[in-house]
């Protein structure tokens, strides 16, 4: 996925209900610019790499083609570019990616739900 964003990093992280805000406002800015209480959220799921200069949490609502309710994940991406993700660019595209990658992820979980 890392090639496809073309990023230096691409991870997808477990539900959690505190990713909720993430899901119509996705956490986006320089790494030193974004809230220590966020960046303590994501590091509490996945390890930080210090290079990365800049990050963005998308929160994924993965369940609700098979009426699951279910706590966000997150699609974590980030660079070490600093100047990749900035706290003013549009979440227009940051909400289709989010979109396209939980229904995809709702299409396995529905085949994999289908053969148990």
């Amino acid at each position: 996925m890392a090639n496809v964003f073309e990023v230096d990093s691409a991870q997808l992280l477990s539900p959690n209900s505190a990713f909720g805000p993430w899901v119509d406002t996705p956490l986006c800015d320089s790494a030193k610019e974004l809230a220590a209480a966020s960046v303590d959220l994501l590091a509490s799921q996945t390890t930080i790499d210090p290079d990365w200069q800049s990050m963005v949490a998308i929160g994924l609502s993965i369940g609700k083609s098979i009426g699951a309710n279910q706590s966000p994940a997150v699609l974590l991406l980030a660079s070490k570019d600093e100047s990749r993700f900035t706290a003013d660019m549009g979440a227009f595209y940051l909400r289709q990616i989010a979109e396209l990658t939980a229904a995809a992820l709702d299409r396995i979980q529905a085949y994999e739900t289908k053969g148990d």
